[in-house]
């Protein structure tokens, strides 16, 4: 018999049992109510019988009488299960969610507080055999959790778990809700508990958490699913802003789109900070950035099994070794920043090539050798392609001149030789060409004129250059940046120069050219600069900065 229908033969509405000493008063008093008037009524049906002798009256009192004390037996026994048993089974209340009706969850210690600061003194550590029931709570947590719950008071999942079972709000949450706030929990410990962090508010939900001053954001869905999380910059830069690694509780947050925890200094190796293992929890994650972080260590092959993975920006950190050939694996890749590393060396390995979805690879800055692919030329849809100040070496791959929708080409300050390809002309949406401090010779080609698009073109520090400047250099109406300074280019400055009206700088100097600046750029408001050699360059122009031949 339930409980329930144990208080309908009483006489009473289900939960109706509250507070077990009065309502245990009242039923008894009750009871002793009933029994009175059974009593009475048995004992006038006794006195109702004419035909019995003096003797049968005697033995059919006393059945009577005997009859009568087994109902009263019947009745007190019931009094007592309609008081037991729904007190035993209800625990004095309901719960909201039904997947926490097989738990009770002891909030004797909370207070009606708001304060965003979790508790920071450890408690008795919860166990399995205790009331909180952890896989009802976080069904998807791996063991390795409720091992940290059950074992070690010191760690992030603990204090998270600590904090998540001391929320009022609780019961009202679905599984997913309940498992993404501990997530976050875990991760404001792991980093550290930084004080002026607004997270762990029990009164204001996890998506509208954050910190603008120090741009510390959670960026949720309409549903409430956290779908991007950004930890940048502290304004002040003795803060830090996040220490430890990435807990791998993170993974419970599945809807996560994107990981931003750029210009923190981690000083942790990417493996550690990183666990390879969350690859496969996030098959929505699209977006891990962490530039000037300071992570340290080469690059493990495991972090190119986030294939889903469409940005992964790590510029301006400590990494060293080679790029492993892995990577083609992250064939859904679109950007891949590697700039500004402490000592990535080695070739640009041919696997890379298989990326075929890239459109912006940055591999600036770093010790990288050898030749640049001439699978290059697969890469169609790049836009944005940064070589620069490395150590490469050979000749421009003619297969540049593939890459239709190039926007930015940044070769400068390698060991490029060779004469610049005229198929880099064909690039016409190439808005800004590096070639700067190379070893490259030859002429600059006249279908330079084409590039109608180009808004800056710096050739300096080429000191193998030579010819003469192509008059169909006039043609490039875009062009604000014209730098051919330290070659051996020589001849005289073409008039054509003058048609050039949206410069805003011209360097002509330490070089062979001669004649005269082109007196219509004067007029020009927004050239800024004219720098040429004195000896044997005649500029009339107040903007002019005269340079004296060495």
């Amino acid at each position: 018999m339930s409980s329930q229908e144990t208080a309908e033969q009483g006489g009473l509405p289900p939960g109706s049992v509250e507070h077990g000493s009065s309502n245990q008063q009242e039923l008894q008093e009750e009871a002793g109510q009933a029994g009175a008037v059974l009593t009475a009524d048995v004992q006038w049906v006794a006195g109702q019988n004419p035909d019995g002798t003096e003797a049968d009256d005697t033995n059919e009192r006393k059945k009577k009488m005997m009859l009568i004390r087994v109902l009263l037996l019947l009745l007190v026994l019931l009094v007592i299960l309609v008081i037991a048993i729904p007190l035993a089974v209800s625990g004095g209340g309901q719960k909201d969610d039904p997947a926490l009706e097989a738990t009770t969850i002891d909030n004797s210690t909370q207070g009606e507080t708001s304060d965003p600061v979790p508790t920071q003194v450890p408690t008795q550590p919860p166990t399995m055999e205790s009331d909180l029931d952890f896989e009802v709570l976080l069904p998807n947590a791996d063991n390795s959790t409720f091992e940290l719950i059950s074992s070690d008071p010191s760690s992030p999942q603990f204090k998270a778990f600590e904090w998540l079972t001391s929320d009022p709000h609780l019961r009202r949450y679905e599984t997913w809700r309940r498992e993404q706030r501990f997530a976050l929990a875990t991760c404001f410990h792991a980093f550290g508990a930084p004080r002026f962090w607004t997270w762990l508010n029990y009164e204001i939900e996890e998506c509208e958490w954050g910190e603008n001053v120090n741009k510390i954001h959670i960026h949720c869905d309409d549903a409430g699913r956290v779908r991007r999380i950004v930890v940048g910059r502290a304004v002040d830069r003795d803060i830090v802003v996040f220490r430890g690694s990435i807990p791998p509780e993170l993974s419970l947050i599945r809807h996560l789109e994107a990981l931003e925890l750029s210009h923190n200094h981690q000083k942790e190796l990417i493996l550690s900070w990183l666990p390879p293992s969350l690859s496969e929890s996030f098959p929505n994650l699209t977006k891990i950035a962490c530039n000037d972080c300071q992570l340290q260590g080469t690059l493990p092959p495991e972090l190119f099994n986030w294939t889903n993975v469409q940005s992964l920006l790590l510029g301006s950190n400590w990494i060293t070794g080679t790029i492993p050939p892995e990577i083609q694996r992250m064939t859904q890749l679109q950007e891949l920043w590697l700039y500004r590393q402490r000592e990535l060396k080695g070739t640009i390995p041919v696997e890379l090539t298989q990326l075929q979805q890239l459109q912006v690879l940055l591999l600036a800055r770093n010790v990288l050798v050898g030749n640049v692919p001439s699978e290059f030329g697969l890469f169609t849809l790049l836009t944005h392609l940064s070589l620069e100040t490395n150590r490469i070496s050979g000749s421009l791959p003619t297969e540049l001149g593939s890459l239709s929708g190039l926007q930015r080409l940044y070769l400068h300050n390698n060991k490029f030789s060779g004469t610049v390809p005229v198929e880099l002309t064909q690039l016409s949406e190439l808005q800004d060409l590096a070639l700067a401090m190379n070893m490259l010779s030859g002429a600059v080609p006249s279908e330079f004129g084409l590039m109608t698009a180009l808004s800056r073109l710096t050739l300096s520090d080429n000191r193998r250059m030579s010819g003469s400047l192509p008059t169909e250099l006039g043609l490039m109406t875009a062009l604000g940046a014209l730098n051919i300074s330290f070659t051996s280019i020589s001849g005289d400055i073409p008039s054509e120069l003058g048609l050039l009206t949206s410069l805003t700088l011209l360097a002509l100097h330490d070089s062979n050219l001669s004649g005269m600046v082109p007196s219509s750029l004067c007029s020009n408001p927004d050239l800024l600069q004219i720098r040429v050699d004195c000896d044997s360059v005649d500029c009339t122009c107040s903007q002019c900065n005269c340079t004296a031949t060495q």
